[in-house]
């Protein structure tokens, strides 16, 4: 079982990740998505804020620790090197974020949830019942030779 976590404070994130690991989790999925709204976050500063809380989970737990990634990092291939210098097993790539619509006539928010298609997925979907049997979140395992299906 690989439980996947989403926090806001470091003692927050390790706490959990610690209680995870008691329960009996095989791993942990960091769900990690920091939004810089402010006029001094720098995209140094947010890249740090991921590799310290990568460094810290990790050395709170023994079991692996993934890092669900969005894809929005100017410099991927560096980063990926980065968070596992920093202790992670592997990375979730990619994380989707809500985007909701926004009515202007009605000047209210509308949910808009766009899931996955065959278009979005490097597997071969042919065969399959849906694509979410192909496409689901995949585990992989850095230098690994081939990604394992998770759900």
């Amino acid at each position: 079982m690989i439980a996947s976590l989403n926090g806001y404070t470091t003692g927050g994130w390790t706490k959990i990740a610690r209680q995870f690991e008691g329960a009996g989790a095989d791993a942990i999925e960091l769900n990690v998505y920091f939004l810089a709204t402010q006029l001094e976050d720098t995209s140094a500063a947010v890249e740090a804020r991921y590799i310290e809380l990568v460094r810290s989970v990790a050395g709170e737990v023994k079991i692996p620790v993934a890092v669900k990634v969005a894809p929005y990092f100017s410099a991927m291939a560096n980063m990926a090197q980065r968070l596992t210098q920093a202790g992670a097993s592997g990375l979730v790539l990619f994380n989707r974020f809500m985007q909701p619509d926004i009515e202007l006539d009605e000047l209210e928010v509308v949910p808009h949830l766009v899931l996955s298609t065959p278009t979005n997925c490097g597997w071969r979907c042919a065969g399959l019942r849906s694509c979410a049997a192909a496409c689901g979140r995949a585990w992989l395992p850095l230098g690994g030779p081939t990604p394992q299906r998770t759900s």
